[in-house]
Parts: C-alpha cells; structure tokens; sequence
C-alpha cells in the first residue's frame, strides 16, 4: 500500500500548525480522498482476543439516564456474539504496533516530530455506539476509515471538568457542545487537548482511527527525572553530592527546619536539574517508551554477529511500535529507543533515528568503529532491532 498522503490543497502544513495545533478544532473533508481502511472490523476483533493487547468493549445503555459499561480484553468470539444489536464500541489501542498496514498511516503526518506520537487506536462501533461526552489531554486526529460517524464537539473551555462518579468511564456530566458533524471516509477532525467531544456511530460499519500525539505531564516528567537522579547517585556511590552545612550555629529552635536548610537542599536539587545528561535522558527516556514492550530475543546478541551479517548485505529493521528519538548533548548525542537512552556520535544517531532500515551503506561511514557494532547488539538484543524477514 502507497504511504497515505494528506490533502493539503485547502491548507498548508505551516498554516495548520500557526492557526489550528493546540488552539481549536479543525474539520478537514476528505483530508485523505479515497480512502479505504486497510483493516476490518473482524480483523480488529481477532486482534483483540489476544493476550498482549490492550482493548476495551464499551456498552452504552440508553434507557433512562445514560450509562456506559466498559470490558476489559483479551475476548472471545463468545464475548462479540453477547453484544446487543446496537450501542457498543470495541476500542483497541496502540493498533500500528501490530498491524504493517495502520502503522503506514504515521507517515501521512510527517509535518510533526516523530516522538510526539503516542499511538494510533482504532474503534469499531455499531449504530449508536460510543463513549460518552469526555476530554482528552493530548492532541488528535479522528480519521474516519469506513462507515459514518456523528461528533459533537466544543471550545477548549465549553464543558465542565466534573466527571460522572457512577461510570467507570471519565464521562463529563455536562457536555455543551458547539459543533456537530457527520465524518465520512477520508474526513479527519482534529481536536486539541480539552475540547470536550463525544461521537457516536450512525451505522453498523464504523471504523474510527484516532492518531493521538503524547504530551508528557509535569508529573511524568518529574517521577522520570527522580529516577535518572537516583541511578546517578547510586551509580556515584559515597561521592554522590549530599546535603552539607558547615558553620551551623545552635538552634533556637532544634525542631525547626530552618530556611538555611531548605535553601541548601533547594540548591542540591537544582544542581541536578542543571545537569544536561540527567534531564535529557529522564525526557528522551520518557518520551520514545513504547506503547508495547518490545520482545527481547531469546539471547544476547554479539557484535560481531551484527557486523558478519551487514557485511554479507543483510539489513536490520525496526520493530513495529519502536520509538526512536536523539537529543543533542555537547558534541555527542543521546540516542532514545524504547525509553533506554544511550550516548553515541550526533552523526550516527541522527542517522539511525531517520530510517526504518538499517544496511551497509548507511553504516559505512562508522564501519571501522566497534562503538558501532556494539550499540546494534544492544539495540536488537532489547528488541527493538530485528533482521528483514525473521520474525
């Protein structure tokens, strides 16, 4: 299948980006005309019975006040065959970490970094299934890939944050909304974080692919910065910085913690914060970590294997679902796979960030360094590397 092209005649990427990323709704007819979804709904059912997927089945209930009921997977055959005639929504994430074919979908948004994307999940609803009225703290572009789905959406302030207590769902109890549309094949609607939305299919053939763009929280951040700190300090040993006050004068009060004090500790922390390495390898380490852990080989894989088999002209590929980003630090770079960071030459890290594949003439120019070979080894041995045509 060709890689999906989005339709840029109405808008340039430049113009999206300055007037829509992150400030409003855009509704974007046939954003990819003609298209045609490379996946069925049976073939998202069968994905969802295995073990390793994440996937949900909401029900809706109608009657009454509305209610959502949602199940958790891995399902059976049995589990689709109990559903109502109409009001569910199967919902499976991280989808183009084990389908080629929707995997293929990433390329139609290469105007955004690379690393911002979370993942592509993919909703099959029958009529008038959905999830309710909710807000989603990250960006997203809902590509309807077959039958038709209703959205009623709103401004990012439009709806309250109060949540439903009775749902096990994050279901709004007021939803204002100020748009509604009916997306066909090849619409796209994009929604920054907290616009408040709800969709609901019109029809038994409702395929809905929602590209979300990850945006890590402060609290993220924070909990993977404290880590890459404590690894330091541990690896550091007794010369690890520790809290230090000499000329202390008696107290007069022994209880207190005294603002001296919480100066000095503020500083130890800051002096961390203002570590390059520490705060770039906390963020790329949180930024590339995959939706799906990657499968690591039965044994470890040696460098010279690596440097055998590219010489005799094979070539290493991604895994699918690998995430994969570089950061600069000094002359060197961070190279981030898979939420593991390793520091390498810029050059070469830019390198292996910009292909899928990984053959001899792209490694010729650091052929001669075992650096190379050896960084390779690392990367298949966690699976995130693989040789073309081995599972």
């Amino acid at each position: 299948m060709p890689p999906a092209r989005l339709d840029w005649r109405e808008l340039s990427p430049d113009r999206f980006l300055e007037r829509y990323w992150q400030r409003e709704p855009w509704l974007w007819r046939q954003a990819l005309p003609g298209f045609q979804s490379p996946i069925t709904p049976h073939d998202l059912a069968e994905l969802a019975c295995q073990d390793e997927v994440d996937a949900r089945l909401v029900v809706h209930e109608p009657d009454g006040e509305p209610s959502w009921t949602v199940h958790h997977g891995p399902f059976n055959q049995a589990d689709f065959d109990d559903m109502p005639a109409e009001g569910w929504t199967l919902l499976v994430q991280a989808v183009d970490a084990w389908l080629p074919a929707v995997a293929d979908l990433v390329t139609a948004f290469d105007f955004l970094p690379t690393w911002r994307l979370d993942d592509i999940m993919v909703s099959h609803a029958v009529s008038a299934g959905g999830v309710g009225p909710h807000i989603d703290q990250y960006d997203v572009f809902l590509l309807q890939a077959a039958g038709k789905r209703r959205w009623r959406y709103g401004s990012r302030s439009g709806s309250s944050l109060a949540f439903r207590a009775d749902l096990d769902l994050r279901i709004l109890e007021t939803f204002e909304p100020t748009h509604e549309a009916i997306l066909e094949p090849g619409d796209i609607l994009y929604l920054p974080p907290g616009v408040a939305h709800e969709g609901v299919a019109v029809d038994d053939a409702c395929l809905t692919f929602s590209i979300g763009f990850r945006a890590p929280g402060v609290a993220d951040l924070a909990s993977r910065f404290a880590d890459a700190v404590a690894e330091f300090a541990e690896y550091q040993g007794d010369t690890a910085p520790r809290y230090a006050d000499p000329g202390m004068t008696r107290p007069a009060d022994p209880t207190l913690i005294g603002d001296e004090a919480v100066a000095a500790m503020t500083t130890l922390l800051q002096r961390q914060l203002d570590t390059p390495a520490l705060l770039r390898q906390a963020i790329g380490e949180l930024v590339t970590e995959p939706r799906v852990p990657p499968t690591m080989p039965d044994k470890q894989i040696e460098p010279a294997t690596i440097s055998a088999r590219i010489g005799a002209g094979d070539t290493l590929e991604r895994v699918l679902g690998s995430r994969w980003a570089h950061l600069a630090l000094g002359t060197d770079a961070l190279l981030c796979v898979d939420g593991v960071c390793r520091q390498t030459d810029a050059d070469l890290a830019a390198a292996l960030c910009v292909s899928e594949t990984i053959e001899q003439t792209r490694l010729s120019r650091w052929q001669d360094e075992p650096e190379l070979w050896g960084l390779l080894a690392e990367l298949v041995s966690q699976g995130s590397l693989a040789w073309h045509g081995e599972d």
